[in-house]
């Protein structure tokens, strides 16, 4: 039978790499993107957002009660992110307190970083470089 190629192997669930041929257990690397996932999230979580709402009712003119509406979308969006977990059984509280040990650091220092950021730079040149523009 032919392997599907393109856009379409990417829909296999062991795409980028075989998950047999990887030397080391594969749910550790989805743990390890997963852990990435969750520090990538920070502006959409409260404590990066908080340093940003005033800039942003500034500049949209929303009320803050908008601005709230519109992060609850955006909450309610990035719900799939325990998806590492499904790949462990016995190590399953193991592999989420690993990875909620670095995600709290992380989430508990992004304010203060963030702050710093906008300080240095605006917070509008802070976005664009989050983003990776």
């Amino acid at each position: 039978m032919n392997q599907p190629s393109g856009p379409i192997a990417r829909l296999r669930g062991d795409w980028p790499l075989p998950a047999g041929k990887v030397p080391v257990f594969y749910g550790w690397i989805i743990a390890g993107i997963s852990t990435f996932g969750f520090l990538f999230s920070v502006l959409g979580q409260t404590m990066g957002m908080a340093v940003f709402a005033d800039s942003f009712i500034e500049v949209t003119g929303l009320s803050r009660t908008e601005l709230s509406w519109a992060y609850m979308f955006g909450t309610i969006a990035s719900a799939s992110r325990n998806v590492s977990l499904l790949w462990f059984e016995q190590r399953r509280g193991l592999v989420s307190g690993v990875r909620g040990g670095f995600v709290s650091l992380g989430f508990s220092l992004s304010p203060l970083l963030l702050a710093m950021l906008i300080d240095q730079w605006q917070w509008h040149t802070v976005l664009w470089w989050l983003a990776g523009r």
